[in-house]
């Protein structure tokens, strides 16, 4: 059985990399545009990964995130966390610390290989 990942990202361009990289790879690609529609999908569907763009409309990743592992049909969901170079990044301080984060702009190879390493 394919391992199945939600991306959630704003941006119709990143989104369509992701999967366009994940989906060759066998992985079944679900898509959130939007953190209310990413915490949803997350409760509802229960992917193997989350990957999550830090800066979203409605909730950001990070409260996303933070919704998550306080959700205990949903808390043992690694998640990847999107951020741009220019993020001010303190997990210590605004959420737990994440599975892993990937810097935009991201290579291929290092998204794939965080996905990878992140699944197992």
């Amino acid at each position: 059985m394919n391992k199945k990942i939600l991306v959630a990202e704003d941006m119709q361009a990143t989104r369509d990399v992701v999967r366009f990289l994940l989906t060759n790879r066998g992985f079944e690609v679900i898509e959130a545009t939007n953190g209310i529609d990413a915490l949803e999908k997350t409760q509802t569907l229960r992917p193997d990964l989350l990957i999550l763009d830090s800066d979203m409309p409605e909730k950001s990743g990070y409260d996303v995130f933070r919704a998550l592992k306080l959700d205990d049909r949903c808390k043992a969901i690694p998640v990847l966390f999107l951020v741009a170079d220019t993020d001010v990044i303190d997990l210590t301080r605004s959420v737990p610390p994440a599975d892993c984060l990937v810097a935009k702009p991201f290579t291929a190879h290092d998204l794939l290989q965080r996905v990878v390493k992140v699944l197992g």
